[in-house]
């Protein structure tokens, strides 16, 4: 199968809150190495036109604002921050002459990359997205998000809102207050911060070796994963739990 895509368009926030202004990354932030997490989410015909998909992700960059912004170092006390410029999220538009049955399972590293943006070198963007569309009809949407806006929970909260939005059903707005996860002013420490021994520069690269690994999780092995999780007790509330694929240095 041969991926051919388009040079991109650049998707801003419509009308609705207002949050421009510059945004320190808090410590958290700051601890996570600068890179780009790349996700692929795959859909079966009948799927949205790209047109909705654009619409919607508009109106939910209208409470995301980070998203749309741009790195920039000038804030209050000189650190790494997002300026919330409204200045977009980058869209590109892709076709494949073959069907989505015929693509899955997704090999690790090789067809998969092609449903990704690249983002090998230096790109402005926090978050990247591609539609690609195949013939059947089904829909790839391949994600490029920095991990300096967010981890891998709150980027699926992202996501979710972004359907629900399309869905034309409600979402719960996020919490912008960062400034809750900052250091005390003066730092009281209370161990060894060895995290913070090196400090890497926003775009440099990854320098160890990683392995290509693919697992695979039927729908029923995923339910009586949530059953274990969960428990018999109906009462409880249900733990927060992830799985983390090929990015070892976040286990």
């Amino acid at each position: 199968m041969k991926v051919l895509g388009g040079d991109g368009v650049l998707i801003k926030p419509c009308a609705g809150k207002d949050h421009r202004e510059l945004v320190e990354l808090n410590n958290p932030d700051l601890v996570a190495y600068p890179m780009y997490n790349k996700v692929v989410y795959a859909f079966q015909a009948p799927t949205p036109s790209s047109e909705v998909l654009k619409e919607g992700l508009a109106k939910v960059l209208a409470e995301f604002r980070e998203w749309a912004g741009r790195y920039t170092k000038e804030t209050a006390s000189g650190c790494l921050g997002i300026n919330q410029n409204d200045e977009g999220v980058l869209i590109i538009e892709a076709d494949v002459d073959g069907t989505i049955a015929d693509a899955m399972p997704f090999d690790p590293f090789s067809f998969l990359l092609e449903l990704v943006p690249p983002t090998s070198t230096v790109v402005n963007e926090l978050l990247l997205m591609q539609f690609t569309r195949f013939t059947c009809g089904g829909l790839v949407i391949g994600l490029a998000s920095h991990h300096h806006v967010a981890d891998g929970q709150a980027a699926t909260f992202f996501m979710n809102s972004w359907g629900k939005i399309i869905r034309r059903e409600s979402i719960l707005p996020p919490v912008h207050h960062g400034s809750l996860l900052k250091a005390r002013d003066p730092p009281q420490p209370c161990f060894d911060h060895y995290e913070y021994n090196t400090i890497f520069d926003e775009h440099s690269p990854i320098t160890s070796s990683l392995t290509a690994k693919k697992f695979h999780f039927d729908a029923l092995f995923l339910q009586e994963l949530k059953l274990k999780i969960n428990g018999s007790d109906k009462s409880r509330k249900p733990e927060v739990w992830k799985l983390w694929f090929a990015c070892p240095k976040y286990i």
